[in-house]
């Protein structure tokens, strides 16, 4: 007697016409790997659907409407006061990582993903140095002046790569140290012309880096340059230390 297959069907999968939510690259890159905590990841990526369908610039959401969320509750397992304060920690780590920006006064915190023009938004409205003793950006915060050279390669990373985390701060630093600044423009720009915005591409470009005859790699070379990029670096660290950061 023959024995009967049995076909699966396939997977149910998407249903045609699904919707779409964009999420900034470095989520699905550098923060992908640096963030160890699934709930944080989670309840960020829930975030950036949530602000998907806000309108009006900048976009923003509190923790009350998180918390009401009822995928969010599912995410991180509970319910009433303990959601409340599991996703409370959950997002300052993500503030802490430079995800996010948080602006408003201890129970009325408004969440914002920290992008240049939510910054620059905020800050031209005086939001990030409000509230500085509740955790959002001190005065500080607001000094920075738009980036410029030698911050270059600063402002050239954060538009066009990703966000200006911990780990892309020191990669940049690193960077800094061994080549010239308009290198590190350039391989930026080459990630960009092939569409391979990370910074292993970046790093490959930069190793194969040829300084001009007589030229020499790093600061002895940049000279002046590297002296007033270090002051961004310093004055760019100070402010995220004084948000928390580390």
């Amino acid at each position: 007697m023959t024995a009967i297959t049995h076909i699966q069907s396939p997977p149910r999968g998407f249903p045609a016409g699904v919707g779409s939510t964009p999420v900034p690259n470095p989520l699905l890159a550098e923060l992908l790997e640096e963030v160890d905590d699934p709930g944080e990841l989670k309840l960020t990526l829930r975030l950036v659907w949530a602000l998907h369908r806000k309108r009006g610039f900048p976009k923003w959401v509190t923790a009350q409407e998180m918390c009401s969320d009822r995928t969010v509750a599912r995410i991180l397992g509970a319910v009433g006061s303990e959601l409340e304060r599991v996703a409370g920690a959950k997002l300052e780590r993500a503030v802490s990582r430079g995800t996010l920006l948080k602006t408003g006064p201890s129970g009325g915190e408004r969440f914002y993903l920290n992008t240049a023009e939510n910054r620059r938004e905020l800050v031209r409205r005086g939001a990030l140095g409000e509230h500085a003793d509740s955790g959002s950006a001190p005065e500080a915060w607001s000094t920075l002046e738009p980036l410029e050279s030698p911050a270059g390669a600063f402002q050239a990373y954060e538009e066009n790569i990703g966000l200006l985390t911990p780990v892309a701060t020191s990669r940049l630093e690193e960077a800094l140290r061994d080549y010239p600044e308009e290198a590190v423009v350039t391989a930026i720009q080459a990630a960009v012309d092939a569409n391979a915005r990370n910074w292993n591409y970046i790093s490959a470009v930069l190793k194969n880096y040829k300084p001009e005859e007589g030229g020499q790699r790093g600061k002895s070379r940049r000279g002046p340059e590297a002296a007033r990029s270090d002051e961004f670096i310093r004055k760019y660290i100070e402010g995220q230390r004084a948000r928390g950061r580390r």
